[in-house]
């Protein structure tokens, strides 16, 4: 019984792993957690901030625009479109913040600078990084 309750759950997971890499929706996340979530984060709640990047489904110009809530997905900074990844590692209105959390979390693991998104979840100590730059950010509050 044991034997083929493996089999059943390993047949899911693969199925499940599949439809997940080869899926058109969920990219954002995806690129976050490729793998499904790490093992360390799977017995702890996520912030509604770290959801919000996770999702894309967020209080930046991009996600408003494409729900109808705001006529132009640029970003305040005026360089990029207002996305998840323009505003976690290239909007210059957070460069003081991602300087003192993502940045030095960086440097201080040897990780090339920006780094993969789906690093930010795999590594513990970008993770950490990751909550206090969206603890010291305004731009997702309600």
């Amino acid at each position: 019984m044991s034997h083929a309750k493996n089999k059943v759950r390993s047949k899911s997971k693969s199925s499940w792993f599949n439809r997940w890499s080869s899926s058109t929706n969920g990219r954002i996340t995806y690129s976050f957690i490729p793998d499904g979530m790490p093992k360390y984060l799977q017995s702890k709640s996520l912030s509604y901030k770290v959801t919000q990047v996770l999702t894309g489904h967020c209080r930046l110009n991009f996600f408003l625009n494409s729900i109808e809530k705001t006529l132009d997905p640029s970003c305040s900074c005026r360089k990029d479109i207002e996305t998840v990844n323009h505003y976690l590692w290239h909007c210059s209105k957070e460069e003081l913040n991602r300087s003192s959390t993502l940045k030095k979390a960086c440097f201080s693991q040897g990780i090339l600078y920006p780094p993969e998104n789906k690093l930010l979840f795999e590594n513990p100590i970008l993770f950490q990084a990751l909550g206090k730059f969206l603890s010291n950010s305004c731009r997702l509050n309600l």
